[in-house]
């Protein structure tokens, strides 16, 4: 009894300080593409302001929010420049009913269609476009420019992005040198197939990017990417293109997403003043029939883009049935291989050096080209459901079950939200019979490159996680309290999805906080 007053005391003394300024921190303002108008306050639905330039100039304050209408289509670029702060983060996002917002601006405008340079900021729910690129009649017209759809550029960090789409760009996330510890979540990001250099001369062609991660300590997980490929080089004869290109980032961590028909997950790299070490693939599912596909491409020592040193390669699951396609090229001997289903039609491993455990090899061929098989890693048939349409869990039957160890980086649950182990663990990305840990929305077999719904995975939403961050903080405290005296109308913190915002979801949430908050107890 003492003890959950204590707890009382602390979290009414939280409300009580953050009640203060409530009203001060938690303006909420509005754009409107046909009923706006630039003249307007911007702070209701009815005085919504028109355009992205007005917005672009608006002084936003920790816990303010900046919505656009749904069903609206802009041209220009939006700049999220602004400073939140932890416990009050700025959110740019979207109001109303019908399709996300869009920015969809020609190829007149170079660069970046959303510039983020602040910190603390929450980007949701927006769709961002390339259109009207130019094309190369001498290269099979080819998209050629330079346009990004969200453009992470100075210091930026602690940002999220996530419930997005990006696409038709050169690049369609991109994270600079100096940005940190942001994080990319649950978003589509496909067909950014724009070449940025294009020429028939000796210097080479370069561009199709889904993600472009520079800076170190950010998160990639939850997201979708597909066909991040252009059609034509005149360097080579094989598509051009990368779900994920990483060049000087450190401590990256890139978990829980779905990569289907990019030619390469990841080509890893830096130049000659930074490094590229110590990045984390975990738990996450790559399917492509393109010629030539590479799940992982890390520069050696004897390569100018390397090394690239201590990557830890766990749990996912890879299918590339497309000529000469491989598995993990380069590397260092502290990079960790353990329990991944790789199966390609060349090399599957192309260095004997890596510490590896626990991981099925297998070619569609039944001939799979490994040069070292480590401590208990198989030569087998993984038994995939159906990999001829990108269904990549397991069958009953499939020699990954129970088959795997623990990976060390305490993640509970697999590419789909279901419990992780479900007894011992599995190889691969998806754990066989296992239930969800928490609400999850979950796609089916991918049986087509066409554009989905982003999946979201909130393994903590029903135990007070109201920002889907997969954490229980103050942050989420601040949601449901602005929720539950009306400043917010998201009803992010309906935990228990009655559709109502009281005390009850106040309850949840401080249960789930103090199992994060021992300390507290």
């Amino acid at each position: 009894m003492v003890q959950y007053v204590i707890r009382l005391i602390f979290v009414l003394m939280l409300f009580l300080l953050s009640t203060s300024s409530a009203h001060a921190a938690g303006t909420t303002y509005y754009i409107d593409c046909a009923g706006g108008n630039d003249t307007n306050a911007g702070s209701t639905q009815t005085t919504a302001w028109k355009t992205l330039g007005k917005a672009n100039t608006a002084t936003l304050q920790p816990g303010d929010a900046l919505l656009l209408k749904r069903g609206c289509i802009w041209s220009g670029r939006l700049t999220a420049k602004w400073k939140g702060t932890q416990a009050a983060p700025i959110t740019i996002g979207a109001y109303g009913s019908g399709n996300m917002p869009a920015i969809q601006t020609d190829s007149s405008t170079s660069s970046s269609r959303v510039e983020i340079s602040g910190n603390y900021q929450i980007i949701e729910n927006l769709d961002i476009k390339t259109i009207g690129a130019k094309t190369d009649p001498g290269c099979k017209n080819q998209t050629i420019g330079y346009f990004v759809g969200f453009n992470f550029t100075g210091s930026s960090s602690y940002n999220i992005l996530r419930n997005s789409k990006s696409s038709y760009h050169t690049i369609g996330v991109h994270i600079t040198d100096n940005s940190h510890h942001n994080k990319i979540l649950n978003n589509e990001i496909f067909m950014n197939s724009v070449m940025n250099h294009l020429t028939p001369d000796s210097s080479p062609d370069l561009g199709a990017w889904g993600m472009d991660l520079k800076g170190d300590d950010n998160e990639i997980a939850y997201n979708y990417f597909h066909d991040n490929n252009g059609w034509c080089a005149y360097d080579f004869s094989i598509k051009p293109g990368n779900a994920i290109e990483i060049y000087n980032a450190d401590r990256s961590y890139i978990h829980h997403n779905k990569v289907v028909n990019d030619r390469v997950f990841s080509e890893v790299g830096h130049d000659g003043t930074h490094t590229s070490d110590d990045n984390i693939w975990a738990y996450n599912s790559y399917y492509s029939t393109t010629p030539t596909s590479r799940f992982l491409v890390l520069h050696g020592p004897d390569n100018a883009f390397g090394p690239v040193l201590r990557s830890k390669i766990y749990n996912n699951s890879v299918y590339l049935p497309g000529v000469n396609s491989t598995g993990i090229g380069g590397g260092d001997a502290a990079t960790t291989v353990k329990n991944n289903i790789l199966i390609a039609t060349s090399h599957i491993t192309n260095t004997g050096v890596y510490t590896q455990t626990n991981n099925i090899f297998w070619s569609p061929n039944g001939t799979p080209l490994v040069n070292k098989l480590g401590t208990s890693d198989k030569k087998a048939d993984p038994q995939y459901v159906n990999p001829g349409s990108g269904d990549l869990h397991i069958k009953s039957t499939s020699p990954a079950i129970n088959a795997g160890v623990n990976s060390g980086l305490n993640i509970t649950s697999d590419l789909e939200g279901n419990k992780v182990p479900n007894g011992a663990y599995d190889i691969g990305a998806y754990e066989y019979g296992s239930a969800p840990t928490g609400p999850s929305s979950t796609p089916g077999a991918i049986t087509s490159p066409t554009p989905s719904t982003p999946v979201t995975i909130c393994s903590l939403a029903a135990t007070g996680d109201a920002n889907c961050d997969n954490l229980i903080d103050l942050t989420d405290f601040e949601i449901w309290r602005k929720e539950y005296l009306g400043i917010l109308s998201s009803k992010l913190s309906d935990f228990n999805k009655d559709g109502v915002i009281g005390i009850t979801e106040f309850e949840i949430w401080r249960t789930g906080y103090f199992v994060e908050k021992p300390a507290f107890r």
